[in-house]
């Protein structure tokens, strides 16, 4: 995470109106401590997908006795030697039962790497995270901000984002390229634009 009096100076000069917001904000509760190893990644993603759609809170209950149901170990091979119809009855819907599968058998046949998605572009692990059933491009761009680190990321498929922004332009009428317009002006740091967005919305 780059150093928060940078992006500060950053924003001074390339959207000044957005400064009193970031300086109210404590990035580090929002970035979660960044994730390399394959095991992570994989417990990560599971996570991720049992939190779709969800509270928080409901979703660290549900995930909860997800990993009590595996010992605490979450692995591809335990998630797959279980009977589908115990995965459902800790919390998760079919439709992530069938996600969590689809992706734990995805790595077990080497058809997704783990080790490999770091050193992928946005666009490229994008695409190649959601070809596991049940993992779009919303879920990913979340991974990329908050468990990858990636500082230059912004959600359109996000509609808290994009009603952030109509506060934050005070324009409940602007555009989707005159949004655009704006969010790319803060590039390499759109991710701390993005998380500017969420919080003037929770707390104005």
């Amino acid at each position: 995470m780059t150093d928060k009096e940078i992006v500060l100076e950053y924003f001074s000069v390339k959207s000044p109106t957005l400064l009193p917001i970031l300086k109210e904000i404590n990035f580090e509760e929002w970035f979660e401590k960044e994730i390399s190893n394959v095991n992570d990644i994989y417990k990560t993603l599971c996570r991720t997908i049992v939190g779709q759609q969800l509270a928080r809170k409901a979703a660290n209950s549900i995930f909860s006795r997800f990993e009590q149901l595996l010992d605490e170990d979450i692995s591809p091979a335990k998630v797959l030697a279980l009977n589908p119809d115990d995965i459902r009855a800790v919390g998760l819907s079919w439709a992530k039962v069938r996600s969590v599968i689809d992706l734990s058998e995805r790595i077990t046949n080497s058809d997704l790497k783990l080790e490999n998605l770091s050193s992928l572009g946005d666009e490229e692990l994008i695409a190649e995270l959601s070809r596991v059933k049940g993992i779009g491009r919303w879920t990913v761009e979340m991974f990329l901000m908050f468990r990858l680190g990636r500082e230059d990321v912004f959600s359109w498929g996000d509609l808290g984002l994009k009603n952030g922004l109509k506060k934050f332009l005070k324009s409940p009428d602007v555009t989707i390229p005159e949004m655009m317009a704006v969010v790319e002006s803060w590039s390499p740091y759109k991710t701390y634009g993005a998380i500017a967005m969420w919080h003037l919305l929770d707390n104005r």
